[in-house]
């Protein structure tokens, strides 16, 4: 998608611009970066959706601050144009201890 908003812009262009000048890169540089902010949208993937969910147990398991966490994530846009967590949270839950198998009344 980013590649046809690019081509796009290329294209509409006059057919006489001479790209080597510095003046028409520039020129050309800000009315593509203009047009990717205006039309280029992503959704998170499921993965992505996931790590965000993981880095809310993690907090909630911790009693830790969540902001830490979603800073850290490093973001990859997949092949469905789709934004990717590249290091998703990970952490360990313990024992719960031991399971009470004694039961009262009628089960």
């Amino acid at each position: 998608m980013m590649l046809d908003i690019i081509k796009k812009t290329i294209i509409k262009f006059p057919n006489n611009t001479n790209f080597y000048s510095i003046a028409a890169k520039k020129v050309l540089s800000e009315v593509i970066n203009t047009n990717i902010k205006k039309e280029f949208k992503m959704k998170l993937s499921d993965q992505a959706m996931g790590a965000i969910m993981m880095a809310l147990q993690k907090s909630l398991l911790e009693q830790s601050d969540i902001v830490p966490v979603l800073k850290s994530f490093q973001f990859q846009i997949s092949s469905s144009e789709e934004l990717m967590v590249e290091n998703p949270p990970t952490f360990k839950v313990g024992c719960f201890g031991e399971e009470n198998n004694k039961t009262t009344g009628s089960d």
